[in-house]
Order: structure tokens, then C-alpha cells, then sequence
């Protein structure tokens, strides 16, 4: 299969928020969104999944913080909502890595591809989009 084919989660120019790092680091969100939705198609992903799940677990959690990080700068309203947000995100993330069965973690990539698919990619793309577009900060 080609590297196109793999691509279940394409970046393109709508998603931009106009803030050169929120947008660099939500590309590189799909990319690991990506890579998950690859160990996913492996015949045993146990320790690829252990692996590529950490990854996401460091990144969402330190791009959470730069983009708090940044309303804080601006005083941003939206801060306090935004925090909110990520914190249930990093919660339920949370959950499902310490759910995951490494000797039998079909189930367990399905749920996390499904949650990136429905929750944290809605969350870049929509809650994000919104807070980010508003400020200053470009």
C-alpha cells in the first residue's frame, strides 16, 4: 500500500487556525493519528500500539499546554473553557492507555482510533478553530 492510502486523516487549509504553532502542531497530531490507524491494520500491534499511544498521550499534553499557554498571554476568555476541554480529553485518553491489554489490544486501538476520530480530532477542528481564530496571536 502506498503512504496515501494510510492517510485516514489528510490536513488541509480549512483546518487552519492562523496561529503558525497551533497549526504546526495539529498537522503533526494527524500524523501520529495516522500512525495509530496503522498499528491498528497490524496483525499484532501490541508493542507498536504501546508505543504510539505514549507518543500521543506526551503530545496532546504538552500542545494542550502551548495552546493554554498562549490564551494566558493574550488573557483570553476562552482560557478557562479550554482547560476545561483538555483536561477531559487527557482523562478519557488516559483511561483507554490504562486499559489496554498488550496481549490483546484489538479492541482496546479500535476504541482509541474511534475517540481520536470523534472526540479529539472534533476538538482541533471545531472548539480550536474557534478559539484560535479569534486572537491576536497570528
Amino acid at each position: 500500500m502506498t503512504k496515501q492510502a494510510h492517510q485516514r486523516f489528510v490536513w488541509t487549509s480549512d483546518m487552519e487556525t492562523g496561529n503558525t504553532l497551533v497549526d504546526r502542531e495539529h498537522k503533526a497530531s494527524l500524523d501520529l493519528m495516522n500512525l495509530l490507524t496503522l498499528v491498528d491494520e497490524q496483525e499484532n500491534p501490541g508493542m507498536a500500539l504501546m508505543e504510539t499511544v505514549a507518543a500521543l498521550e506526551r503530545f496532546t499534553s504538552k500542545h494542550f499546554k502551548h495552546e493554554e499557554d498562549l490564551l494566558d498571554a493574550v488573557d483570553s476568555p476562552d482560557l478557562a473553557l479550554q482547560g476545561t476541554q483538555h483536561n477531559m480529553l487527557r482523562r478519557e485518553l488516559s483511561v483507554m492507555v490504562n486499559a489496554i491489554d498488550a496481549e490483546n489490544p484489538g479492541d482496546t486501538i479500535h476504541g482509541i482510533v474511534s475517540w481520536v476520530e470523534r472526540r479529539l480530532l472534533r476538538h482541533l477542528n471545531t472548539f480550536d478553530m474557534g478559539t484560535f481564530s479569534k486572537h491576536p496571536f497570528r
